[in-house]
């Protein structure tokens, strides 16, 4: 190794060294004082605390998954550091965004707890909010039958549109609103066929790491092309998901439109597939999701709201996921995770 190797090697070392100290201290001061300061978002108390203890998970999770790293690929010397700084890299944006993601989720709770609390503003004709639940009423049968159909033709890359269409007109016509309202789908697979047909097909694409012999190569690969690719992805996707709420069609004559825009809903799907590295962050920063994705929705005087949280979300998942390995359980269990998240979706109306 050549000197001016080695002084690399030393600073990259250093630098992930002392980024992780800082870390470190911000976590332990997070816990023991209960006041959490991130991003000109701040929250106190046990919210503080939990963001504190996500924040250190990274660490235990950054050596575990280091050390297995370098007992499967043996990197030694420059290769070792360079896989070690990187690999403290995106752990510690993982850690930085779940973290911001909770704090931002808690603050937006206790704003609208704020807002919703009654103030004397001397209105004779004050604003009321009529709330409404939404249930989803399908079976784990017909979940069975019309995944299967549309997995199938998924697999056909065509006609994928055609089966996800099915599927979404059983899912939609399966919301039984509180009120009595029934919705219906009436979009059609001709209408975004080729948007599926693209999206199953950079589906796909990761896979291209199974032809590389290199083990290292093909961990690269197949981590980075998702990453690469999500930039296009999230393009299709934000068509298919407007085009997704504009042919929901309302009992109660209520439109819906989804005004969400290309920047945020790309922050926010890197946020998801970044936070999946840190093994639980994924449930807060999915959540967070579906609070932003209900915000911006349009329906009239209605406004949607998802108040299920990131705990709830992921003791589910873990109990679908463990009952998943016996197969047959597959499509009760995560309809029961889906009935959760459904059952959480609030519609508040304002009526003056």
């Amino acid at each position: 190794m050549t000197k001016e190797t080695l002084i690399f090697v030393s600073l990259l070392s250093g630098v992930t060294s002392l980024i992780m100290l800082v870390m470190l201290v911000m976590g332990v001061y997070w816990l023991i004082r209960g006041k959490c300061l991130l991003f000109r978002h701040q929250v106190e108390g046990r919210q503080a605390r939990i963001a504190g203890a996500l924040f250190l998970s990274v660490l235990p999770l950054f050596l575990i998954i280091g050390a297995t790293l370098d007992e499967v690929y043996n990197w030694t010397g420059f290769g070792q550091t360079v896989a070690q700084f990187v690999l403290g890299l995106i752990f510690i944006v993982c850690g930085l965004v779940v973290t911001r993601s909770y704090v931002q989720q808690v603050g937006y709770a206790v704003q609208k707890r704020s807002e919703a609390a009654p103030q004397d503003t001397g209105d004779k004709h004050p604003q009321l909010n009529e709330e409404r639940r939404v249930e989803f009423t399908g079976t784990g049968f017909e979940a069975l039958g019309w995944g299967l159909l549309a997995t199938l033709l998924s697999l056909l890359i065509i006609p994928a549109a055609w089966g996800v269409v099915a599927l979404y007109r059983w899912f939609v016509r399966n919301l039984s609103f509180s009120d009595g309202t029934n919705a219906t789908f009436e979009g059609k697979g001709e209408q975004v066929w080729g948007y599926f047909a693209i999206a199953m097909l950079l589906g796909f694409v990761p896979q291209l790491s199974r032809a590389v012999e290199d083990p290292a190569a093909s961990l690269l690969i197949a981590l980075g092309l998702p990453i690469l690719l999500l930039p296009i992805s999230a393009a299709i996707w934000l068509r298919i998901i407007r085009w997704f709420f504009s042919n929901i069609r309302l009992s109660c004559g209520t439109s819906l439109n989804f005004n969400g825009n290309y920047g945020p809903y790309l922050g926010w799907m890197l946020l998801v597939s970044l936070s999946v590295f840190t093994i639980i962050g994924w449930a807060w920063a999915l959540v967070a999701m579906l609070r932003w994705i209900c915000r911006s929705i349009e329906a009239g005087q209605n406004h949607l709201e998802f108040v299920g949280d990131g705990w709830g979300l992921l003791w589910r998942s873990i109990l679908a996921a463990l009952a998943s390995i016996l197969i047959i359980p597959i499509p009760w269990v995560w309809l029961w995770v889906i009935r959760w998240v459904t059952g959480n979706m609030v519609i508040k109306q304002e009526v003056t």
